[in-house]
C-alpha cells in the first residue's frame, strides 16, 4: 500500500511540482488579502473600543459637573460597557483568525520548501515498484525510511 501511496505522490506531486506550488501560490494571495482585511478590521476595533472608553469617561465628567443623572450615567455607562464587552470579543475572534491565517501562510511556505527539496531528491530516491520489489525486504525498508524522512 505504502509503494501506491508514494507512487501517486511522486507522479501526481513531486514530478509537477508547478500544479501544487501555483496552488500554493494562489492560497498564499488569498491569505494575504485576507490578513489585510483582518489587519484593518483589528485597528477600527481598536479605535472603536478606544472612542467608546473616551465617551465613558465623557459621562464620568459630566455627572461629576451635574451635566447628567446619575440615573442618565448608569444607563449610559451600562450601553457604553455592553459596546465595549462586545467589541472586546469581535477583537479577539478577529485576532484569532489574523492568528490563524498566519499559521497557515508558515505552512504554505513550508509546503512550498518541501516540495522544491523533494523535486531535487527525487530522481536519487525514486524506484519504480516492479524496482522496489526486486530489492531485499531490508532495503526496501530502508527507502521507504528514507522516504519518509525526506532525507537520501
Amino acid at each position: 500500500m505504502a509503494q501506491v501511496v508514494w507512487r501517486h505522490i511522486v507522479d501526481y506531486a513531486i514530478k509537477q511540482p508547478k500544479l501544487i506550488l501555483e496552488q500554493v501560490a494562489n492560497r498564499q494571495t488569498q491569505l494575504k488579502s485576507q490578513g489585510d482585511k483582518i489587519g484593518s478590521e483589528i485597528a477600527k476595533l481598536r479605535q472603536r473600543l478606544e472612542e467608546i472608553k473616551a465617551e465613558r469617561l465623557n459621562y464620568s465628567r459630566q455627572l461629576a459637573k451635574g451635566q447628567i443623572t446619575e440615573d442618565e450615567f448608569d444607563i449610559l455607562a451600562t450601553e457604553a460597557d455592553e459596546a465595549r464587552k462586545e467589541l472586546e470579543k469581535d477583537l479577539e475572534q478577529y485576532i484569532i483568525l489574523r492568528d490563524d491565517a498566519q499559521k497557515v501562510q508558515a505552512g504554505m511556505s513550508y509546503a512550498e520548501k518541501l516540495l522544491m527539496t523533494l523535486e531535487k531528491i527525487l530522481p536519487e530516491i525514486d524506484q519504480s515498484p516492479e524496482e522496489l520489489d526486486k530489492l531485499p525486504e531490508d532495503e526496501q525498508i530502508k527507502i521507504m525510511l528514507e522516504r519518509q524522512s525526506g532525507r537520501n
